[in-house]
C-alpha cells in the first residue's frame, strides 16, 4: 500500500545510536552519575518514515502556540517513527542552547 511506513526489525542500541554514540553515553551517564547497564540484546519492531533527524527547539520557529514551523532539514532520511519525538525531547540535554530557549519559553 503506498504511503504506508515499512516495519523492521531494530535493535534498541542501533535506535539509540542514530541519536548518541556509545562514548558519549558513557560520558553523559558518568556527568550525571548514572549507571551504565547493559540491556539484553534484543529487536523491536518500529515503524521506519522520514525523519528530521535533528529535531531539536532551535529548528522549531514559533509563530504562534499554534503555528510551528519546522527548519534545517539536511539530514532527512528514513528512521524509526520515533526518533524525531526523542530528539526532541532530548535536546534539552545535548543541545546546550535549547536549555536557554526553552527555560525563556517557560517564563
Amino acid at each position: 500500500m503506498a504511503g504506508r511506513c515499512p516495519i523492521r526489525r531494530l535493535a534498541l542500541s542501533a535506535i539509540r545510536a542514530a541519536l548518541i554514540s556509545d562514548a558519549q553515553m558513557r560520558d553523559h551517564a558518568r556527568e550525571l552519575s548514572l549507571e551504565v547497564v547493559k540491556v539484553r540484546k534484543g529487536t523491536v519492531r518500529v515503524a521506519m518514515c522520514r525523519q528530521h533527524r535533528d529535531l531539536h527547539g532551535l529548528n522549531v520557529l514559533l509563530k504562534s502556540h499554534v503555528d510551528p514551523l519546522l527548519i534545517d532539514f539536511a539530514e532527512v532520511d528514513l528512521a524509526p517513527a520515533s526518533l524525531d519525538p526523542l530528539t526532541l525531547e532530548l535536546s534539552i540535554l545535548f543541545h546546550p542552547a535549547c536549555k536557554t530557549f526553552i527555560l525563556i519559553g517557560l517564563q
